[in-house]
């Protein structure tokens, strides 16, 4: 109990008072699970496919809200969580709301349509009249897709098999989600969303987003650890390249994306480089021409994990010495300070201050190294 409250006070507090907006996420979560207890009102918000075909739209934005699974209400909230602190501060308001309007909508119409496609192909009526969709289950799996895009190899912590970084999390998030899905503890329909979120927030995330940088204006993210069998095991990536492949070439066809290279030289682009090097000579219509992403994303990447790292450090190192301080207040007797005192309690005090300088001195050191590499 006392380690899970020393981490609360170490990592939770302080970001909780640095992004109140969490806070706020997080009330309109529990009241949402509240609402969903009371089946009449929550039937007023979530999303039935027949529903949509009635102009019911209201429904697009209240089914976020309601949540009826303790399981996917709490993996929403760490990832709300690890988009609000490491992404939202690097993020424009205004692409953090264009970003969760398009993964949110269009994860919504797609499982809409597919439930209508299933329904006309096979007459099941509980697939178009029945089924509910709701929850902020595809948001939170875009939150980890861009997590894996800024902050890849951040280590969460290390098993004998291996060590869980947040690349990993999309992926595991899903499988442990079918898992849950086969024995029964979570609906189906969140299996549907979180598969069309993670396709459609790293096709967002791939090709599309604009960012600033270098004073030239920068789309799409062509780095080789945010191509899509960077999302799987080693052993069946090569497959996974074949998804990518498919989804930049319908991009193409569609119009949505035009190359202005030769069709010749798409024969021998091969399996992970592919989408990179089609990166470097696409543009976008209605946007401009895409340009290789700079090196200050990338420098910036490395600044947020060093600092990350160093407040990591200092919040430990100064955890450290309050603990020591209130030990050494408390084996101190106020009847005789001048025996505490004489017995080292003024230099266990200047030491500890003296390491706590070397620490913030040394990790310092430290951060100039990494922004310098």
């Amino acid at each position: 109990m006392n380690n899970l409250q020393n981490y609360f006070n170490l990592y939770i507090r302080p970001n909780l008072e640095a992004n109140p907006f969490f806070k706020y996420v997080i009330l309109v979560q529990f009241i949402g699970f509240f609402i969903s207890l009371f089946k009449p009102i929550s039937d007023l918000l979530v999303l039935v496919p027949s529903t949509l075909f009635h102009l019911h739209l209201w429904r697009l934005i209240t089914n976020f809200f309601v949540e009826r699974n303790l399981i996917v209400l709490l993996w929403s909230f760490y990832c709300f969580y690890q988009f609000i602190l490491y992404i939202q501060p690097n993020w424009s308001v205004k692409e953090s709301l264009k970003f969760i309007v398009i993964v949110q909508l269009s994860s919504t119409f797609l499982l809409v349509i597919f439930s209508l496609l299933l329904f006309i192909s096979t007459s099941v009526v509980y697939t178009f009249y029945k089924i509910e969709i709701f929850g902020g289950c595809a948001l939170a799996m875009a939150a980890l897709i861009a997590l894996k895009q800024f902050l890849p190899d951040t280590v969460l912590f290390t098993t004998p098999y291996g060590r869980l970084k947040n690349g990993h999390l999309p992926i595991c998030s899903f499988f442990v989600f079918l898992i849950c899905w086969i024995i029964g503890l979570v609906r189906g329909t969140v299996i549907f969303q979180i598969m069309l979120s993670l396709q459609i927030s790293w096709t967002y995330l791939r090709f599309f987003q604009e960012r600033g940088g270098m004073g030239e204006q920068v789309i799409g993210d062509r780095s080789e650890h945010f191509c899509w069998a960077s999302f799987f095991p080693r052993i069946i990536q090569p497959f996974a390249t074949l998804i990518g492949r498919f989804t930049f070439r319908s991009l193409h066809r569609f119009g949505l994306l035009k190359r202005v290279i030769g069709k010749e030289h798409l024969d021998y682009m091969q399996e992970n480089s592919l989408q990179m090097e089609a990166l470097e000579c696409i543009q976008v219509k209605s946007v401009g021409t895409a340009v290789l992403a700079p090196e200050g994303w990338d420098s910036e990447r490395k600044r947020q994990k060093a600092l990350r790292m160093l407040n990591e450090r200092l919040m430990a190192s100064n955890a450290i010495a309050s603990s020591e301080n209130s030990q050494k207040q408390l084996h101190e007797s106020p009847s005789s300070p001048q025996l505490s005192k004489g017995f080292g309690g003024l230099k266990r005090k200047k030491g500890l201050t003296n390491l706590n300088n070397f620490n913030k001195h040394y990790l310092l050191k430290i951060l100039k190294k990494i922004m310098k590499n």
